[in-house]
C-alpha cells in the first residue's frame, strides 16, 4: 500500500506526498545535521513531513527546527527561548511543547513585548512631552521598540514561534509534530493518533500513563 502525508491549509491549499518522499527529505536534512541521526527513531515521519511543508511553503529551513530538538536532547542549556512545557488539559495532557524561534515571528515577538510593557515610558526615557525630535531621537526611539523590546523577552525567556511536539517516555523524548497556537488540541491530538501511530503503533497508550 502507497503511504502518504496530506495536510489541508486553512486557506484550502492541500499538500499530498509520498512517505519515500518525506523519508528523503530526512535523509537529505540529517546529512546537514548530522547530529540528529543518533536519536532518528525517536523523531515520527509525520514530523519531518511537517518541517518539509514549512520549508516548501514558507522558507522556513529545517535546522531552525532541528536546533530545538537538539537543545532538548541536551537538557536545555540557558537560551531566550522559552523552556519545554507540559499540556495540563486533555486532550493533550501528558504531551510536552517546545517553542521553536524564526525571524518570521519578529513582529508577533515585539507586538507581545509592547502589550506587555509601557511603551510610553519607552518613549519618554528618550523624549520629554512637547520636545523636538532629532534624528538621534528617532534612531533611539526605533531601537527602543524593536532591538531592545525583543533583548527584554529574550532576557525573560519569553521568545515564542510555532510548537514542537513531544513525549517524555523511558527517560528519552519522542519528538510526534510541529503546530501552532491556532491548530486546535484537539486537532493536533488527532493528528498525533492517526498519524504518528505508524512510527509509534501504542502512541494513544503511552499519552494515556503520561497523563496518568
Amino acid at each position: 500500500m502507497t503511504v502518504t502525508y496530506n495536510l489541508r491549509f486553512d486557506d484550502g491549499q492541500h499538500w499530498r506526498v509520498l512517505a519515500v518522499e518525506v523519508e528523503a527529505f530526512r535523509e537529505r536534512c540529517l546529512l546537514r545535521t548530522p547530529a540528529v541521526r543518533p536519536f532518528t527513531a525517536r523523531i515520527s515521519l509525520c514530523l519531518w513531513f511537517d518541517l518539509l511543508v514549512l520549508q516548501e511553503r514558507y522558507g522556513v529551513t529545517p535546522e531552525e527546527i532541528l536546533e530545538p530538538i537538539l537543545h532538548l536532547e541536551r537538557g536545555e542549556p540557558a537560551s531566550g527561548v522559552k523552556p519545554a512545557t507540559r499540556f495540563r488539559r486533555p486532550p493533550l495532557k501528558g504531551l510536552w511543547h517546545k517553542h521553536w524561534f524564526s525571524a518570521r515571528f519578529l513582529a508577533a515577538n515585539m507586538l507581545a513585548a509592547m502589550a506587555r510593557g509601557d511603551p510610553k515610558a519607552w518613549l519618554l526615557e528618550i523624549v520629554q512631552e512637547g520636545e523636538t525630535l532629532t534624528e538621534d531621537a528617532i534612531a533611539r526611539i526605533a531601537e527602543r521598540f524593536t532591538t531592545r523590546a525583543l533583548e527584554d523577552r529574550d532576557a525573560a525567556k519569553q521568545l515564542t514561534g510555532e510548537w514542537i511536539v513531544f513525549l517524555k517516555r523511558d527517560g528519552a523524548n519522542h519528538y510526534l509534530c510541529l503546530a501552532t497556537h491556532e491548530t486546535g488540541d484537539q486537532r493536533v491530538f488527532d493528528k498525533i493518533i492517526n498519524v504518528c501511530s505508524r512510527d509509534f503503533p501504542q502512541i494513544g497508550a503511552w499519552i494515556e500513563e503520561a497523563a496518568a
